[in-house]
């Protein structure tokens, strides 16, 4: 991690982004779209991305790309061996006759494989686009779900604003 630091510290900010979506992208972006992505111009771009990824004239970039790779394939070899650890308890669970076992590795498998997605829906209520019977029957209905013993009444006074 300190030499990627360091590595990307030594480059612009452009050349860091570049190394950064290519690699993300890779295979499915060419060098040209990336070095878009990070700013260059069109009309360099395709130079550029390529001179980019040359060791003898960036080498600095290349070996930046290389330790974000590395990384890149270190998550992924971390997240098949997980998902074929799944796989290898469920059949162990079936074996044994242990079905409900099996099948929780079989959705947890599923989950991680991104098959099942877990779905929230907020509701969120604007105030001002409420009418004023709206408002008042909102806090009625509020007013009747809080205990009145944890209701402190206080009396409204009108300020007027003094003149100094």
């Amino acid at each position: 991690m300190k030499r990627l630091n360091r590595l990307g510290a030594k480059l612009t900010p452009k050349q860091r982004q570049f190394a950064e979506i290519y690699v993300a992208n890779y295979p499915d972006m060419s060098k040209t779209e990336a070095a878009e992505k990070a700013g260059y111009s069109k009309a360099i771009a395709s130079k550029t991305g390529s001179n980019l990824t040359n060791p003898d004239l960036n080498p600095a970039v290349v070996s930046y790309m290389e330790i974000i790779r590395d990384q890149k394939s270190g998550y992924f070899k971390d997240y098949l061996r997980h998902l074929k650890r799944l796989e290898t308890l469920s059949k162990k669970a079936e074996g044994k006759g242990q079905y409900a076992a099996a099948v929780n590795a079989e959705f947890r498998l599923g989950q991680a494989a991104g098959f099942y997605v877990d779905r929230a829906e907020i509701k969120v209520e604007d105030l001002s686009s409420m009418s004023k019977e709206e408002l008042i029957d909102q806090i009625k209905k509020l007013q009747d779900e809080i205990p009145q013993a944890n209701v402190v009444e206080v009396p409204a006074e009108e300020i007027k604003e003094s003149k100094d």
